[in-house]
Parts: structure tokens; sequence; C-alpha cells
């Protein structure tokens, strides 16, 4: 999808995102959706199935296996969707492999100002539907601005985007209110005619204000969240011969979150009647965490023009090293008022009515901190892209994907690899590029998460259950 397609295609804010653009491919349909972002499912694989990459460089989540990154759509100059049959290049899903080619400076300086805003005003009343009874806002503020350092030379890129999207569920005594910015800086050197230096840093940081709101949540139990990524990348390319191109690309994705009481207070216990549905007192969780990939690739291409044909081969290498570092996760209502310390209790009260007094359930939940849980995935291919006629091209290839996982101890507790053949065809019928038969076979390789280790951590994990009265 070009910059072209993608700015004629997004009717409204809301199809303004690389995720929705997906949607319009055949065999793509939205799925649900975590963190917030909605997220693709490509020929009936699942959510976590995709793989997700910036101008090559891969930032699926490390814990899901999905996209934790928003983008300025502004930003973005081209949209690269592989549904099936991808070549030994790209692997790591059993899905769709979803890369962004972001925009770059040039000569001229040019920018783009993009503003949008919409509340329960906008929308009109129907026989079952009353606006009065919405509470809703939502504002956009899109900038982009590129241009030349020195011409010819240097060049930069630049992007902001800030969001801001309230909602008021019906009867809720609260407001959901979500605060995002997604930013980008990038420089572009062409050090010489054959080589170039690109290097980016973006980040995407977002809170979220009473994100449980509901008519069932008082506001002394609402709840807080925030986080977000961080993108750091560069990318060296050039040209050897007029036959041999290389690139190499090194970068660091980093996601954190936290959730916690909106109020802050760590120490009230939350209570949960589970006959009114109501929750009050306090929010009952505590969770923080952040994930890290270290990724280092590079690729050789060669083309050959008289070899039964013309050839574009293609090999590379990939190591990611990961991390997952669990800072906690347990109930509120601590003695202390403790940020998730381990072998510290929290608890929560479970209010049943069995049709005489109301019995108090404490619910003890102690959970464990300080998890670090480590991984590696390594990567090796070849293809060829074979094009034995005008008409005719034929793509071989072969890729290696290993992957281990480590747990909380430092033991080894997944030791995951495949090889992957994979053969395809394409055969222009009419000679003009308007009927093509395409096919293909091969085999793929999903590298599961990082969470994977968690199921088997030896940290301690309590729950118990006691009748108060």
């Amino acid at each position: 999808f070009d910059e072209g397609y993608m700015q004629d295609s997004a009717i409204g804010s809301v199809n303004r995102t690389y995720y929705s653009i997906v949607t319009q491919t055949a065999g793509v349909a939205g799925g649900g959706a975590w963190g917030g972002i909605p997220q693709p499912r490509v020929f009936g694989s699942t959510i976590g199935e995709n793989a997700y990459f910036i101008d090559g460089m891969d930032i699926t989540d490390l814990t899901r296996a999905t996209t934790g990154v928003t983008m300025n759509f502004d930003a973005i100059g081209e949209i690269q969707l592989q549904t099936g049959g991808f070549e030994a290049e790209y692997g790591r899903a059993t899905g769709g492999i979803i890369n962004l080619v972001t925009r770059s400076g040039g000569n001229r300086f040019s920018g783009t100002i993009d503003v949008r805003y919409r509340d329960e005003s906008f929308q009109e009343s129907g026989d079952h539907f009353d606006t009065a009874e919405l509470d809703t806002s939502f504002e956009q503020y899109s900038f982009t601005l590129g241009g030349p350092i020195f011409r010819d030379r240097l060049w930069f890129f630049t992007s902001y985007e800030s969001v801001s999207d309230a909602f008021t569920p019906i009867d809720s005594p609260t407001t959901r209110e979500l605060e995002r910015q997604d930013w980008l800086a990038k420089i572009t050197w062409q050090i010489g005619p054959s080589w170039r230096v690109t290097g980016k840093y973006s980040g995407h940081p977002a809170r979220t204000d009473n994100f449980n709101a509901s008519r069932w949540v008082m506001p002394e139990a609402a709840a807080h969240s925030a986080g977000g990524t961080t993108v750091v990348a560069g990318e060296l390319s050039s040209v050897l011969s007029d036959s041999l191109l290389w690139n190499t690309t090194l970068g660091v994705y980093r996601f954190e979150t936290e959730e916690y009481p909106q109020s802050g207070d760590l120490a009230a216990i939350a209570h949960h009647n589970r006959d009114t549905s109501l929750r009050t007192h306090n929010y009952s969780e505590q969770s923080y965490w952040e994930s890290l990939r270290h990724d280092l690739s590079t690729d050789l291409t060669w083309f050959v023009d008289d070899l039964a044909g013309s050839h574009e081969v293609k090999a590379g290498i990939e190591y990611s090293d990961l991390s997952l570092l669990d800072d906690g996760l347990c109930a509120t209502g601590s003695p202390n008022g403790e940020r998730c310390v381990e072998g510290v209790p929290g608890f929560l009260f479970l209010d049943i009515e069995y049709g005489g007094p109301f019995p108090w359930f404490m619910w003890e939940r102690k959970l464990f901190s300080g998890a670090d849980y480590r991984g590696a995935l390594s990567t090796a291919f070849v293809q060829d892209a074979w094009r034995l006629t005008r008409n005719l091209t034929l793509k071989m290839g072969l890729r290696y994907d290993a992957v281990t996982y480590d747990d909380n101890e430092g033991t080894q507790v997944a030791d995951m690899s495949m090889l992957q053949p994979r053969l395809g065809l394409a055969w222009d019928l009419t000679g003009n590029a308007k009927n093509v038969l395409r096919g293909s076979w091969g085999r793929f390789m999903h590298p599961n998460a990082l969470s994977l280790p968690g199921w088997v951590t030896t940290l301690e994990t309590e729950l118990s259950l006691s009748l108060i009265h």
C-alpha cells in the first residue's frame, strides 16, 4: 500500500492506522485487541501469529507476539503486507508479515498538518439510541516535517502525534481518558555514492486514567495504566558493485507497562460484591514489567543476468537477544502499601449473598516479583528468485530459525528449531502483469513468545480463600 492509496482509502480517524489498512486485503480480517490496538487475523490465523517490522526491523512484542506500536499515519510512506507463501527471507510467523516503511527527508522541505476532533454531537439519535446518554470526545493533532541539513548528503525527517480520547460508559461515575503520543526522528546520511547510513528513534508512550470505567466500578476502585514502546535503529546500506548490495541493521526494541489503582493507594483492600457486581474501596491488582530486544541482521543480494535466465540471490543472518523483567504481579491491600514485594500478600474481599447474611471471603494473594526471563532467536536464510523466461519466475529458498528460552533461574526450558524450505512460482499468463498465476509451498515456524518461561517459573505463587463470617 503506497502513500497515495493510504491517504485516499482511510476515511475518518479510526481508519488512519496501519492495522486498519491491512484489513482491506483479501483474507485479512480484524481480530481482537491488545493494549487497545486492534490486531489483524491473516487467513484464519490468530492475532498472535503475525510478525511486525519497521523498515525491516522486528517490532513484534516479545510477550504476546502482537504489535504494541502505534504511529502517526502521515509518517508512513508504505505498508507492505505478505499474507502467505512468503520467501525464505521472511519468517517468525504463521499468519502475515507486516512491514512499515517510514518516510525520509529530501532536498526540499516538506511537511503535513492533520487535526481531527469529534464528540457525541457528531452522532445522531435513533429509535433505540440517544446521544444525550453519551459523553465522548476525541482530539488528534499530527505533524511531520522533513528536508535537507546538507543538500544531497544529509536529510532529516520528524513526526509527532498527540491523541486524547475520552469516553464515559453509560451510568459510569468515571470517564476513561487515554493520552497517547507518537513521535519519530530520522536522519539519513549519504556518506558517498555507494554508502548510506540511516538512524531512527521513535517513541509511543500512552497512559489511561480510569481504564476500567464502568457502571459497576466506583471511583475509589478505578485503575490506571501507563507504558509504551521505544524503538532505536541504525541501518547501513552499500552498493558494493553493479551486482552486489549489502545491508546491515542494528536495533533495540523496548516495551514497558504498569498498572495500579488510580488513587495510588496500594494499602486499601479492594471489595468485589459478586451479587451486585459492584467493585468498591480500591482496585484489586498491580503489575509492572518490561521487555527488551537487541537485534542484529545483515544480508547480501547478488544479481546474475546470464545463467539460464536471470537470478536475484539473497542470503542473510539475524540474531536477537530477548529479555523480560517481570517486576511484580500482585494484589493491592498489602499491609504496608508496598509495591509487589515477593512473599508479601495482598488482600481482596469477596462479598457473596447466599439468601441470608452477607458472608465475607478474604482472598489472600501472594504472587512473584522480580522474575527475569531470557531468550535468544537466531536465523539464517538463502533464496533465489530465478527468472527463467520473461513470463515465468521460480523462487527457491531455505530458512533456519532456532529459539531458546530460560526461566527465572537461568535454566533452559525451551529449545526449538526448524529448517524451512520454500518454493514459489509466478506465471504471467498474458504477459502484461494483469493475469498472474501464483503457487507456493513451504514450512513456517512461529517462535512462540517470551511469556512461555512464566508457565514453568519456580517463584512462589500462592492463593488462599478464607471465610471471615
